[in-house]
Order: C-alpha cells, then structure tokens, then sequence
C-alpha cells in the first residue's frame, strides 16, 4: 500500500527469484526489490538490487527522500520501462552454445546497472514531481537523465559515457536536423538526444560551470521539494 501513486503495474512469474535488500535512512524505509528467472543469472544476482539501493540512495541526495514502501526491478522481455514503484529492465546474460554456460559482457553489466538507475530514478521525474511527459519530455526524461549521469559516476568514477558528457553531443548540437528541447513528443526529431541528452548535458554544463554545485544543487533539490506530488510545467 502507498499514498499518491499515479499508475499502477505488476509482475508475475512461477520462474521468479526473488531477491531483497532493505535501506533505511532519513525519511526513506524501503524494501528494494529484484524477480528474475534463472537465465538472469549471474548478472542479476550480483547488481540488480544493489543498483535500486545506489539509485536511491543518489536520487535522495538531490531530490528528496524516496517516499514509496518498495522499490522493484523486473527482468523481463522489455528493455526498459518504469512504473510507480516497479520497473522492467531487459539485459541478461547469454548462453555459451558449446559449453551453456551463462555469461556476459562488460556492455550488458554496465547496461543493466545503467537503465536500472534510469528506471527506478523515473520514480522521482515523473512519477512524484508529475509533469506531463507526453508534452514536455524533457522535465522527465531530461532531468532524470541528469540524475542518472551523477548517480552513475557514483557508482564508479569511468562509468561507460552515457546521456550527460558534453563532448558526447557535440555532433548532434553541429547538426541541422534539430528542433527545440519543447517541442512535443509527439512531433520531436531524434527523441533520443532532444528529450534525453541535450537537457541533460545543460543541466551538467549549469552545475559544473556556470553555477557551481552548491548552488545548482540547493536550486534542483528546492525545485524537486517543491514540486513532489504536483504538476509542474515549464
């Protein structure tokens, strides 16, 4: 049971392992959660729940307190997608062909640690701070992209570059076949960098160069006090 939930999945599986962690600081008392069959294994076992425990313990930090009882991370046939409380996240191992052993690459480690931080931190942009994500896209994918950066350089400081670097978007910012960060989803160009990378490398560029940290920070977390449960727009 939970308060202010916006939407509502589930999971079910007689293949399940169920595998649980709980954390406890501040305002936060959750039960971080993984399902998965066994041909998640060993990948799963070793970094889904420990992922959901960092990805929180990171959001918390510029947020706020993650409010919700649980927090649960499902393998399963899709690569990512995010619910109050519950997210899909697809990376396995593969199988050996001669051998059948289970094993898998540095990629779908750093994948699976990866979209999982992307998936549970969902739950802070846009399932708390509610802003309508089919209008404005980037107050959801954007900002939790940010987050996922820094919650991912806290994981490990040569985390694989993800959405954030601003070298990495570089070729895209040169490029012609751009519209604006507020564009419509519905009528966006190239989803991926307009949506995801372009707000998340400003919001890098703003805290590590134009404003500093403290106050970059103390700004992003009043924002994300202010406007939990509610429904900013732009």
């Amino acid at each position: 049971k939970a308060s202010n939930v916006r939407d509502f999945a589930f999971a079910s599986s007689r293949k399940f392992i169920w595998d649980a962690q709980g954390y406890r600081k501040g305002g936060t008392d959750v039960m971080a959660m993984s399902y998965y069959p066994k041909e998640g294994n060993p990948l799963w076992e070793r970094y889904s729940t420990q992922a959901i425990v960092h990805t929180i313990e990171q959001y918390n930090k510029y947020a706020f307190d993650y409010p919700y009882p649980i927090a649960i991370s499902v393998n399963g046939p899709v690569g990512g997608m995010e619910y109050p409380m519950i997210s899909f996240n697809g990376p396995r191992p593969t199988k050996d062909k001669k051998t059948g052993e289970l094993t898998y690459s540095r990629r779908t480690k750093y994948g699976l640690i990866g979209v999982i931080i992307h998936e549970v931190g969902h739950n802070y942009f846009p399932m708390i701070v509610n802003s309508d994500e089919r209008q404005w896209t980037w107050m959801d994918e954007g900002l939790n992209s940010f987050l996922e950066y820094l919650s991912e350089r806290a994981w490990e400081e040569d985390f694989p570059d993800t959405r954030g670097d601003p070298r990495a978007i570089v070729d895209y910012m040169r490029s012609k076949n751009q519209v604006p960060v507020m564009t419509n989803s519905e009528s966006v160009l190239q989803r991926g960098n307009n949506a995801y990378a372009k707000p998340a490398t400003a919001l890098i560029v703003l805290r590590e160069t134009v404003l500093g940290r403290e106050l970059f920070d103390f700004a992003f977390r009043e924002y994300a006090q202010r406007w939990k449960f509610k429904r900013p727009t732009p």
